[in-house]
């Protein structure tokens, strides 16, 4: 848009700022625009690589030495692990085979070649951030450690490693992590001071990267990885995988200890690795599902999707735009011309993905606004549960009640703690860390959810369609019934087809329901479904493909939900793959009363 504004007004001036920024890439796209360069205030940072920290350590990696029993049960145990929590793990996807520690230059001493070659590129090796860590004491330089990680498991791996610690688990050092996840009283814990003698350690995300800058960094320890998230069309699959941070991350990292003094940045990788790095991140444009900026394009008159999305910096692939604007008809978002309908300019009108979007217009239009409105916003943040174990515990699976839902578990414990809250705060942090529920993300459910409701009402719902109404979820609710067959409705044809404990089918191939879910089995124990089937919200893929927030359905809400349903000698076949039982004299019924949702969602949409 602004090139276009730019070939039209010459007279415009635009000015794009960033201290990582592909100079050469947009200057060339916007005609050769001139480029100016603002040197910075920062200090000069001394950076180091793994084979110069492992000769200055002198550092030698632990290898345990194994005979073939003992391997092939450590295979065997690895195998059964990613199997059982391989939606947890970190899953490094290298573009390059090469293992990298064995090229280190010759100019580095024999031992210090054999050692780096020793250690696996793929993991983090915490006997280095040790002895790092111990090196950095032994400077005197004042100053906090930033330790940059991955993700949430290897923040925690540790962390707990430290404490462990007979040293770093001491008064002499303070280790705090610094994760979106976390509340947000714990955060600014990293923002204040220590005592004089006391060293800071962050274990900290990209979130350090440029979203905060924490002043009294002097140190930065960097693992060079980040967990990224990408979409492929052709499955409509979701990746959180770990990969290799760009060149230009890498930079921006090191320039995080050089805000107050000279600094010191230590790179876990090598430097042959560090050439083979991206110059740039992969931009979000060519990882990400592309319905809400397809509906953009249309709500602002940008003419073709395809040919607008064409003129972008960076083009995403024809499957990406083809699966958007399919799944943007199968929603009715779009008619057949491609042309929105009156349900599409709404959803465009929503700070939602349009599948939760639409689930919002129907539950507003069925008269259970408050619910889907609380289900909506929860979906839009990481789960409130905090779950220490490896399967979710009874007392927040008691919000499921029995209705295998983790959906209805988030609209019950909102519910409770909403409840709770109007009694204070006092009482609301006690409820929380008795129960073990995020507060912080509970509070930015109810502030989403009450943005929401104002858009709603804004709209022209009327507010009786949003008042709060009970529900319980140990008997018969039909008002939780209607929220859970809308929420169906929402998010085909993602369907699960359950088979063995945690074993579900999704599109005729294999899949685990998330270890975190309240429909996940402990252990070797069997669970019996009310029904086979389960609509989920996401399919993950990190070593596994795992089925996200699930919601137990019967044939009935499945037939509803379904972008088709075809009967051949009497057997009832939904999404060309699912065979389901269903009384052929109910079947009818059935078909009507979905005609009758999709003409309801559109006559209210277009009143609006």
């Amino acid at each position: 848009v602004l090139r276009d504004i730019y070939a039209e007004f010459p007279n415009v001036r635009i000015v794009l700022m960033s201290a990582t920024i592909d100079t050469t890439a947009f200057s060339e796209y916007f005609g050769n625009a001139p480029v100016v360069e603002v040197s910075g205030r920062t200090f000069p940072v001394t950076q180091y690589f793994l084979e110069d920290i492992v000769q200055m350590l002198n550092y030698s990696p632990e290898v345990k030495i194994m005979n073939s029993k003992q391997r092939k049960r450590k295979r065997r145990d690895e195998e059964k692990d990613a199997a059982e929590h391989g939606d947890d793990q970190d899953s490094l996807i290298q573009q390059d085979k090469t293992n990298c520690n064995e090229l280190v230059s010759e100019e580095y001493a024999p031992q210090t070649r054999e050692a780096v070659s020793q250690m696996n590129e793929a993991l983090i090796d915490f006997g280095v951030v040790e002895q790092l860590l111990s090196y950095i004491k032994s400077l005197n330089v004042p100053g906090a450690v930033l330790v940059f990680l991955p993700g949430w498991a290897s923040i925690s791996g540790l962390m707990k490693h430290l404490h462990n610690h007979h040293i770093f688990g001491g008064p002499g050092y303070r280790i705090l992590p610094l994760h979106s996840q976390i509340p947000r009283e714990d955060q600014y814990q990293v923002f204040v001071r220590p005592p004089e003698g006391i060293v800071k350690v962050i274990l900290s995300t990209n979130i350090a990267e440029t979203s905060i800058t924490i002043d009294d960094v002097s140190f930065v320890i960097d693992s060079c990885k980040v967990k990224m998230k990408m979409f492929t069309s052709h499955n409509n699959m979701t990746n959180y995988a770990t990969v290799w941070a760009s060149q230009a991350n890498i930079e921006q990292r090191k320039g995080r200890a050089g805000r107050v003094q000279e600094g010191f940045c230590f790179n876990l990788i090598t430097k042959e690795r560090y050439d083979r790095l991206d110059e740039q991140t992969t931009p979000e444009i060519l990882r990400t599902p592309l319905h809400s900026i397809a509906l953009t394009i249309k709500l602002l008159r940008l003419g073709s999707i395809g040919d607008f999305l064409s003129k972008a910096l960076e083009v995403p692939s024809l499957d990406v735009v083809i699966e958007a604007e399919h799944t943007l008809k199968e929603l009715n978002a779009l008619d057949k011309n491609s042309e929105m309908t009156p349900l599409g300019r709404i959803l465009a009108r929503l700070p939602l993905e349009p599948r939760l979007g639409k689930m919002l217009i129907l539950g507003a239009a069925f008269g259970i606004g408050d619910c889907m409105t609380t289900i909506a916003a929860a979906s839009c943040f990481n789960e409130p549960f905090q779950i220490e174990a490896k399967r979710m515990p009874g007392k927040h699976r008691q919000y499921a009640g029995d209705r295998f839902s983790d959906h209805v578990a988030l609209l019950c414990v909102f519910d409770d703690w909403n409840r709770i809250r109007e009694g204070g705060p006092d009482r609301e942090q006690s409820w929380c860390e008795n129960k073990d529920i995020n507060m912080s993300t509970m509070r930015c459910i109810w502030e989403a959810k009450r943005q929401l409701m104002e858009i709603l009402f804004n709209f022209g719902f009327p507010e009786e369609c949003l008042v709060p109404k009970a529900i319980s979820n140990n008997q018969d609710d039909p008002r939780l019934d209607a929220a859970i067959t809308l929420l169906a409705f929402a998010l085909a044809p993602n369907v699960a087809v359950h088979t063995d404990g945690r074993k579900v089918i999704v599109d005729g191939k294999s899949a685990l329901l998330h270890k975190h879910s309240a429909n996940c089995p402990f252990g070797s124990k069997g669970v019996i479904f009310p029904h086979q089937t389960f609509i989920f919200s996401e399919k993950v893929r990190t070593k596994a493909v795992t089925a996200r927030q699930t919601t137990n359905v019967t044939a009935a809400q499945l037939v509803l939900s379904s972008k088709s349903v075809t009967v051949s000698n009497g057997i009832v076949t939904v999404d060309e793959w699912i065979p389901i039982a269903v009384g052929m004299l109910f079947f009818p019924y059935l078909i009507s009363l979905l005609d009758e949702t999709r003409k309801r969602c559109l006559f209210v949409c277009a009143k609006i």
